[in-house]
């Protein structure tokens, strides 16, 4: 026989041999409890698919030695994945189930209803139907709100309708400041 030929005899060997696993008792992991083996999956998914396989249909499963949490996917991550784990008892059993996760798509973060200012006075409202008064008195800027106001006045400027007018609402602050006075338009009226 060749070297070369006995060199590929004892690859060949080598290669059956590793594609067998014994199955033999493993000693315990730390603590008493089975050893982890995390095969290609993130920790946490490994803990969970370990806890799983610790468990049975009645409750906690005694006599574990190692639990093997093997990824069948090209890729495990923590958002995704799926795992065969296999539990090898310390008599030499082995029982083999499936395991996957998936995380929820994280949630939009809410967008906060922003309702109008309380007005701190009623407008007075010419000509406006009530609804877009109300509209227009609070469409005030923020800080002219915050300022004491003495009065509001919503003043049409020829006919307004609910579908359509123009204006201006006119601001009277109580510091004596000159009156703020904003035009505006809504509908076709512009």
């Amino acid at each position: 026989m060749t070297p070369r030929a006995a060199l590929a005899g004892v690859v060949l060997a080598a290669l059956v041999v590793a594609g067998c696993e014994e199955v033999r008792p493993v000693p315990a992991g730390p603590a008493g409890g089975p050893q982890v083996v995390c095969q290609g999956v993130p920790r946490a998914a490994c803990q969970q698919g370990a806890d799983t396989g610790a468990q049975g249909p009645g409750g906690a499963r005694g006599g574990i030695a190692r639990i093997v949490v093997r990824c069948k996917l090209p890729v495990c991550t923590d958002v995704t994945g799926e795992a065969d784990i296999t539990v090898f008892f310390v008599d030499g059993r082995q029982e083999t189930s499936g395991y996957g996760w998936a995380s929820a798509p994280a949630m939009p973060a809410p967008v906060p209803v922003i309702t109008p200012p309380a007005l701190a006075v009623q407008p007075q409202c010419q000509g406006v139907p009530f609804q877009q008064c109300q509209d227009m008195a609070t469409s005030i800027d923020p800080e002219e709100m915050a300022r004491p106001i003495e009065s509001i006045t919503v003043r049409c400027n020829g006919v307004c309708t609910p579908d359509s007018g123009q204006g201006q609402t006119i601001v009277h602050h109580l510091d004596g400041s000159a009156d703020l006075s904003i035009d505006w338009a809504y509908g076709g009226g512009g």
